[in-house]
């Protein structure tokens, strides 16, 4: 999707424009996010096992396009959010 540059204008220095907050609408977006754990009983003592996932599908999943009007990307899609991100915990508690 690529904005008209010539619907949009800078406004003059020190003052607002006239489009609104959330007047223009980015890439609709969705994650999926996942954690799981278990605990061990080892008599008093207690062992965790954890691991988590941040996008979990590693889905590409864009950013709203640029909205500096004097960019030359503006309207641009040039960045997506991180890739699928997961980490192990392991916690030992007595």
């Amino acid at each position: 999707m690529r904005y008209n540059r010539a619907a949009f204008a800078p406004p003059a220095l020190g003052t607002y424009g006239n489009a609104g907050f959330f007047s223009v609408q980015g890439i609709g977006t969705w994650t999926l996010d996942m954690a799981v754990s278990r605990q061990f009983s080892l008599g008093q003592d207690r062992l965790e096992v954890r691991l988590e996932a941040f996008n979990l599908p590693n889905a590409v999943r864009a950013v709203d396009p640029q909205a500096n009007v004097a960019s030359v990307n503006f309207g641009r899609i040039t960045e997506v959010q991180l890739p699928r991100i997961m980490q192990f915990a392991l916690k030992y508690v007595f």
